[in-house]
C-alpha cells in the first residue's frame, strides 16, 4: 500500500507513486487504474510541494482519457506516450472563475436593462411661474469643433384650460448680431397635457466660427414679441 492511503479507502480508484528527488532529478508518477470504478484521482502532497499542486490539474484532466485503457496497464503520464490531455471545455467541464476574463466577468455581472423604465419626469419648476415669461435660461446641450446645440424650454400653461386657441412659437437665432436661424412650433389643444404643465422645447444647432461667444433667442407667441435670451457658448 502507497503512503497517503488506508486500507478504508473504498473502492481505491487511483494509486500514486511519487518520487521527488532532487532539483536536479525528475518526478516520476504512475497511476493504476482499477477496472469498472469511478476515477477520482487521490495525491499526497509531501511537504506543501508547490510542483504538486500544479500537476493535481493535470491528474485530473488526463483521467477522462484513460477510461478506455488497460485495467492492468502502468501509464506514465510525464512520458511522450502519455495519453493527450483533454480540454476541460471538450469533457463538459467548466472553466474556474480564474480562467474568466475581465470582460467575460462585467458581462455576466450586468445587470439586464428594464424596457418598461422610462428617463424620469422633468424637472422644471413653474410653482411660480406664469406662462410664456423668461422663466427658464437657455442652455448649451452639446458642443462640437465648430458648432453648438442650444435649448430653451417655454412654459405655455398648467392645464388645457389656460388655452383657449391655437397659437404658434416663433424662435429667432442670433449668433452674437447675426441672425442664423427662425424655428416656428404650432400648439393646438391636443398639444396640452391633462395632468400637467406643458412646455414648448426650442432646440437649435448653431454653426459658429469663433471659439467664444454668445447666442440669443427672440422668443414671440403669435406675432408679438414675449421675451430675449442668451447664452455664452466655448469650444
Amino acid at each position: 500500500m502507497l503512503p497517503g492511503f488506508s486500507p478504508t479507502d473504498a473502492p481505491t480508484i487511483l494509486s500514486s507513486d511519487i518520487t521527488n528527488a532532487t532539483a536536479a532529478s525528475s518526478t516520476h508518477i504512475v497511476l493504476t487504474i482499477s477496472p469498472n470504478e469511478c476515477y477520482t484521482p487521490r495525491l499526497l502532497l509531501n511537504g506543501g510541494d508547490r510542483m504538486f499542486r500544479t500537476l493535481i490539474p493535470l491528474l485530473a484532466l488526463s483521467v477522462s482519457a484513460l477510461a478506455f485503457a488497460d485495467p492492468d496497464e502502468e501509464i506514465d503520464l510525464l512520458s511522450d506516450d502519455a495519453p493527450e490531455v483533454a480540454d476541460p471545455t471538450q469533457l463538459g467541464m467548466s472553466a474556474g472563475p480564474e480562467d474568466e476574463t475581465e470582460e467575460e466577468a462585467v458581462i455576466q455581472a450586468a445587470p439586464a436593462a428594464d424596457p418598461t423604465k422610462g428617463p424620469g419626469p422633468l424637472s422644471l419648476d413653474v410653482a411660480m411661474a406664469d406662462p410664456f415669461q423668461d422663466t427658464f435660461p437657455l442652455t448649451v446641450t452639446a458642443v462640437e469643433k465648430d458648432a453648438v446645440v442650444v435649448e430653451l424650454p417655454i412654459f405655455v400653461g398648467r392645464s388645457k384650460f389656460d388655452v383657449e386657441k391655437p397659437f404658434s412659437i416663433k424662435a429667432e437665432i442670433f449668433l452674437g448680431d447675426t441672425p442664423v436661424g427662425i424655428t416656428t412650433t404650432e400648439v393646438v389643444e391636443a398639444s396640452i397635457a391633462d395632468l400637467g404643465p406643458s412646455f414648448v422645447f426650442i432646440r437649435y444647432f448653431v454653426a459658429v466660427n469663433d471659439r467664444v461667444g454668445e447666442i440669443s433667442m427672440k422668443i414671440s407667441k403669435d406675432g408679438e414679441e414675449l421675451f430675449t435670451t442668451s447664452t455664452r457658448y466655448a469650444l
